[in-house]
């Protein structure tokens, strides 16, 4: 049990896996930390400096911690003769999420819009 604790705090110093997924869970935290405070917080008339700006800064932070890490960490363990097809994989797959998850809830919320007479964002 010592040997393996040992290993696991020298991998993490040295910048191992295990620091891979501490930095990736600090930046989906991060991120969920400016999503309640973006849903908390923000209404009609916020004003940008003190109640648009931290959160943006926040969830930029989480993003740029998260996103990057998730991604090499993808196609860290392929060989180099697969790594440029693996993270192409990986990347499309992001893309085609992106557009299937976020985009058809923002459609749904601006129809919605459109049909009480409110202009569009």
């Amino acid at each position: 049990m010592r040997n393996e604790l040992a290993a696991s705090v020298d991998d993490f110093a040295l910048g191992g896996r295990g620091a891979d997924r501490v930095i990736a869970a600090a930046g989906c935290l991060l991120v969920g930390v400016a999503l309640v405070l973006a849903v908390a917080g923000l209404g009609e008339d916020a004003a940008y400096a003190t109640q648009m700006l931290p959160v943006s800064l926040i969830d930029g932070v989480g993003v740029g911690l998260a996103l990057p890490t998730i991604l090499a960490s993808a196609t860290a363990d392929l060989p180099p003769a697969r790594a440029s097809t693996g993270s192409a994989v990986v990347n499309m797959s992001r893309q085609v999420s992106s557009v299937l998850g976020v985009h058809p809830g923002r459609a749904a919320r601006d129809a919605g819009r459109l049909r009480r007479g409110q202009p569009g964002p």
